[in-house]
C-alpha cells in the first residue's frame, strides 16, 4: 500500500520555506563556488602579466648589456686600429721628410743607399697599411 502524504495548507508554507532555503543555499553555494573560480582565474590573469613585465625588464636589461659590451668592443676596436695605423704613418711622413731632403739637394745623409732603404721602408708601411685596412673591410662584412 502506498501512503499517500496530504499537506495541510499550514505545511505548505513550511515546505516552501525549506524549498526556497534550500534554492538559497544551493544558489549562494554556486555562486561562491563561481566567484572563487572568478577570483582564481583574475589572480592566474594578474600573476601572469607581472611575470610577463618581469621577463620584458630581464630582455631589456640584457640587451642594454649587450649594446654596452658591443660599444666597449668598438671603442676597444677603434683604439687598436688606430694604434696600429699610426706607427706606419709616422715611418711614412718621416720617408717623405728624407726624400723631400733630398730633393732640396745631395746632402751626407742623403746616399742612394739611403734612399733605397727609405723606399723599402715606405713600401713595407704602405703594405702594413693596406692589409690593417683590407683586415678591416673583411671584419666589417663578418
Amino acid at each position: 500500500t502506498t501512503r499517500e502524504v496530504l499537506l495541510e495548507p499550514r505545511d505548505i508554507g513550511a515546505w516552501l520555506c525549506i524549498l526556497v532555503f534550500t534554492c538559497w543555499a544551493v544558489a549562494s553555494r554556486a555562486r561562491t563556488d563561481r566567484d572563487r573560480w572568478f577570483f582564481r582565474r583574475s589572480v592566474i590573469r594578474a600573476a601572469k602579466r607581472w611575470r610577463a613585465a618581469e621577463l620584458a625588464q630581464l630582455d631589456l636589461r640584457m640587451k642594454a648589456t649587450a649594446a654596452e659590451s658591443a660599444q666597449h668592443a668598438r671603442a676597444k676596436l677603434i683604439r687598436i686600429v688606430m694604434h696600429d695605423l699610426r706607427s706606419p704613418l709616422l715611418s711614412l711622413s718621416n720617408v717623405a721628410q728624407t726624400i723631400k731632403h733630398a730633393a732640396n739637394g745631395p746632402t751626407s745623409s742623403t746616399t742612394p743607399e739611403t734612399l733605397r732603404n727609405e723606399a723599402e721602408v715606405l713600401e713595407t708601411n704602405t703594405n702594413l697599411m693596406e692589409h690593417i685596412m683590407s683586415d678591416m673591410l673583411d671584419f666589417e662584412r663578418i
